[in-house]
């Protein structure tokens, strides 16, 4: 993969910033007026080039957690279900959230379901009641992200 690097817009003798246009002074090869140009160009690019995989993943984990959803009903902390259903409604074990080693083995999770694997082809899946609340610190990144986004439609 080639290493591209971020051209200025030429017009009329003069470069103008890649993101917002704006008149650029110094250097000849600048690109960006400003760092958050360059951090907003930057971010655009990564996220085109990771977007299809992403979201891949992202409808997969779902997938498999509507799966668990289906299967749990409401309020079912713990049942068991052999490997080939969970197979045929289109689960995909390969997916997963984490995974944790412990004294059963590995335990695989999607988002607050965990299963084991069983050696006679049944998965016992647990549904994992607690939640762990947002630390402050990412929730005020989110909330800033967030008021950036809007300002910039």
């Amino acid at each position: 993969m080639t290493n591209l690097k971020a051209q200025p817009i030429r017009m009329d003798q003069q470069n103008l910033c890649c993101v917002c246009e704006s008149k650029l002074h110094g250097r000849e090869d600048k690109a960006f007026c400003n760092y958050k140009c360059k951090n907003l160009y930057h971010a655009d690019k990564r996220r085109k080039r990771n977007h299809g995989y992403i979201k891949q993943t992202s409808n997969r984990l779902n997938r498999n957690y509507d799966i668990l959803c289906y299967l749990a009903g409401p309020n079912v902390e713990k049942f068991c279900v052999n490997r080939l259903e969970l197979s045929r409604l289109g689960f995909q074990f390969n997916i997963v959230s984490g995974y944790d080693y412990n004294k059963f083995g590995l335990k695989l999770n999607v988002y607050e379901f965990s299963w084991y694997m069983n050696k006679n082809q049944n998965v016992i899946i647990y549904r994992n009641k607690e939640q762990n609340d947002v630390s402050p610190y990412v929730y005020k990144r989110w909330e800033r992200k967030m008021k950036h986004k809007e300002s910039m439609t």
